[in-house]
């Protein structure tokens, strides 16, 4: 009966402290403080995608880690760099009519996440693919209002993942 005890204990323990925040001393360096994340800049004929994904990602840092945040590499521990370098709007569901109704939107990204004290790169990908969908309401006349919520939905995947992989590598 102790055993079982003990166990439901630790288990209790290791669910509680499972939602993680990014900290400075999970780096392996420790010395991450301050994290540059610039404008994204973008290569695409989409305006604002560039803005949507700068916005994410320093929202998402500022939410799961002790960091400060600033825009400029000047005076920072680690620099995230971001181009979007192409973004593609393909309809791929047609209903009647031959009104297009469900719409993929590619993008495609360049990032480099690196500790500029020490040089090492935590995270990067010169071709990183995301896919999003999104469903075209009221006849089509909304075309341009629906696409900003599917690069929203996109530049949340994406900073999640950027998250992710800053705790991995930080361990």
């Amino acid at each position: 009966m102790k055993f079982k005890f003990v166990i439901l204990i630790l288990f209790s323990i290791l669910f509680i402290s499972c939602p993680y925040k990014l900290d400075s001393k999970n780096f392996s360096t420790g010395n991450i403080n301050v994290i540059a994340i610039p404008p994204f800049e973008s290569w695409c004929q989409m305006g604002g995608v560039a803005q949507i994904f700068t916005r994410e990602v320093r929202k998402r840092f500022i939410e799961n880690g002790n960091f400060k945040i600033i825009a400029s590499p000047k005076h920072a521990d680690a620099v995230l760099f971001g181009t979007i370098k192409s973004c593609f709007v393909t309809p791929i569901s047609v209903k009647n009519k031959n009104l297009t109704s469900v719409y993929s939107i590619i993008l495609t990204l360049d990032v480099k996440f690196k500790n500029l004290h020490t040089g090492k790169v935590y995270f990067y990908s010169s071709n990183y693919v995301l896919r999003e969908e999104y469903m075209l309401e009221g006849g089509g006349k909304d075309f341009f209002l629906q696409v900003d919520p599917a690069v929203k939905r996109a530049a949340k995947k994406f900073s999640d993942m950027l998250i992710s992989t800053a705790f991995e590598y930080g361990r």
